[in-house]
């Protein structure tokens, strides 16, 4: 799964994933929880464009009174009677530097950041369902997940789709949706890093910059 994540910069980010300045400017978050208002990108008949929304989808239909799926499997999503429309005409990037996973020993559970060596930006798969009602972009999201590669195999049995940069572009605007199954695999483990970072991470109320701060040596 993915219950955590983060961006410890803006700086590039809208020249990275070719959008324009929003009207208010995003701030850098090291501890993005589910509920969390968090900086996605769409398409829209303007290209792409960045907007807010929480984290946790809202569905549009109910079928049990408080559901708000933060991260919906990979496997069989374009047939699940949840999540299919979202996923053949409601996808999105969501823009990271990291994510946090944690590893049972015993009772405890120690959190790790893993992220991108040369610290870049990440681009997860993500679904979003729009709020209809509001005159402006806004919603809520959910970001997919897949089997873990060797390194996050570690600590997690789960990680978030990162998309590789070259199926950003069609991740959002393909209109072809069964030609994207092939995207919702493992991110290759030679081009992340991994480190343990302190438990203050746990609490969602924490989200200062010393939480990305490495405990121990890198994991690669």
């Amino acid at each position: 799964m993915c219950g955590r994540f983060t961006i410890s910069t803006t700086i590039g980010l809208y020249e990275r994933f070719k959008v324009q300045d929003p009207e208010s400017q995003i701030q850098p978050m090291y501890n993005i929880a589910p509920s969390h208002d968090v900086p996605i990108i769409i398409k829209t008949n303007r290209d792409r464009q960045i907007v807010l929304m929480k984290w946790g989808l809202s569905l549009p239909f109910k079928i049990k009174s408080g559901i708000h799926p933060f991260n919906v499997r990979s496997e069989g999503i374009e047939f699940h009677p949840l999540f299919r429309d979202a996923f053949t005409r409601y996808r999105c990037l969501v823009p990271a530097t990291g994510f946090y996973e944690w590893k049972r020993e015993g009772r405890k559970k120690i959190p790790f950041l893993i992220k991108r060596s040369d610290d870049q930006f990440i681009a997860f798969a993500g679904i979003y369902y729009p709020d209809l009602s509001s005159s402006h972009y806004s919603g809520t999201f959910a970001i997919i997940t897949t089997n873990p590669n060797k390194l996050v195999a570690r600590v997690h049995n789960r990680m978030p789709v990162i998309l590789k940069k070259e199926t950003e572009n069609t991740w959002i605007s393909g209109d072809d949706w069964k030609k994207l199954s092939p995207f919702l695999s493992p991110f290759p483990e030679e081009t992340l890093v991994m480190y343990q970072v302190s438990d203050e991470v746990n609490n969602p109320l924490n989200d200062r910059e010393d939480l990305i701060q490495p405990l121990k040596p890198f994991f690669t």
